[in-house]
């Protein structure tokens, strides 16, 4: 966690750079609430929106690249820079939820 030039009030994941004082309020996770989407096994019941046309029901391309037979990040965010450095441009779907 990047923390700047804040001086947090502790060490541990509740302390971050929105929250200095890790204060809590209910069942809220820090993290969760700051990095959305944030990994967990869990699956979300309602995500409130005013964009129609999300990742969930809208697919979207991305850059896939490979190093040494391992896929990597990659920092290209259009066809024509991916494509030229070795990387293909791909359409993704969300299989994860359902379109209402």
């Amino acid at each position: 966690l990047f923390t700047a030039d804040q001086n947090l009030q502790g060490n541990t994941a509740i302390y971050t750079r929105q929250d200095r004082a890790g204060t809590k309020y209910g069942y809220e996770c820090p993290e969760e609430r700051d990095y959305w989407p944030y990994i967990s096994p869990w699956a979300d019941i309602a995500m409130l929106t005013s964009n129609t046309k999300s990742f969930n029901v809208k697919p979207r391309y991305d850059c896939i690249e490979t190093r040494n037979d391992v896929r990597t990040s990659t920092k290209f965010n259009n066809e024509v820079n991916c494509t030229s450095h070795g990387g293909k441009w791909l359409l993704l779907y969300s299989y994860l939820e359902k379109a209402p």
